[in-house]
């Protein structure tokens, strides 16, 4: 576990405090200036925003010991890898850069992706760390509440008009998401990666946009084995470092 500026509690105002900004920026500045001007006013607040949780962190890493390279943790790892393929389409991408709209939807896109990923995968996820130090499973039960925050922080969506059961929806699958993003985070020990892959899966000219709902039954079916997978990947990373080097409280 990586060592911080900041103690648990001052993260958990930070992580919460960096989104006031946003409301102001988006009311006063989505109607009032251009598409364009809007969306690199917003990446870049969000740019400085994720250099100052740099600084609290300390570090983008988020681990000091290193994987045992087993065939077990290799495997799950790569079967983790898999909703990499699922959710990043080249074709849509490509169609954005080709769009009228590129610079804008490409920095909404990073400007989402680089704030949530700093936020919830390096603040909160490292205060749940902090607190779950000495537990038999940190890496789990920090990836899992760290996810659930990330997954609850998306019913500010029902403000924009959005209904009640495609906020829901969305809720489960950012969850679901998440723990995907927090297996990233471990893995690569830097939250650049996630952040990339966040990044790319927001790539579309409808970001920003409320979203439909779905039945559920196909969101069950498609977003249950990521949530298993990311678990047993976490659960997999756990019992690797724990094997490699003994829990160690933080004074």
């Amino acid at each position: 576990m990586i060592k911080t500026r900041w103690n648990w509690r001052l993260q958990l105002i930070i992580a919460i405090a960096v989104f006031i900004p946003i409301i102001p920026i988006d009311n006063s500045l989505r109607l009032s200036v251009s598409p364009t001007l809007y969306a690199i006013v917003r990446l870049a607040y969000v740019l400085l925003v994720a250099a100052f949780i740099y600084y609290g962190l300390g570090s983008l890493k988020v681990r000091n010991q290193k994987f045992r390279r087993t065939p077990l943790l290799i495997t799950t790892l790569t079967i983790c890898c898999l909703p990499v393929f699922l959710f990043v389409s080249p074709l849509q991408i490509f169609g954005v850069l080709r769009s009228p709209k590129a610079v804008s939807a490409i920095c909404l896109a990073f400007s989402g992706g680089i704030l949530e990923e700093f936020v919830f995968r390096g603040l909160v996820f490292s205060l749940f760390q902090k607190i779950f130090v000495n537990s038999r499973w940190p890496l789990t039960f920090a990836g899992i509440l760290s996810s659930v925050c990330f997954g609850l922080f998306h019913s500010v969506n029902l403000l924009n008009g959005q209904t009640i059961e495609a906020t829901l929806q969305q809720i489960f699958y950012a969850t679901c998401i998440g723990l995907f993003f927090v297996v990233v985070r471990v893995s690569t020990n830097t939250l650049m990666w996630s952040a990339l892959l966040h990044s790319l899966f927001d790539t579309q000219l409808s970001i920003g946009s409320s979203a439909g709902s779905s039945p559920w039954i196909w969101l069950f079916l498609a977003y249950v084995p990521i949530l298993l997978v990311g678990l047993v990947g976490l659960i997999a990373m756990d019992s690797n470092l724990k094997r490699n080097q003994p829990i160690v409280k933080l004074t």
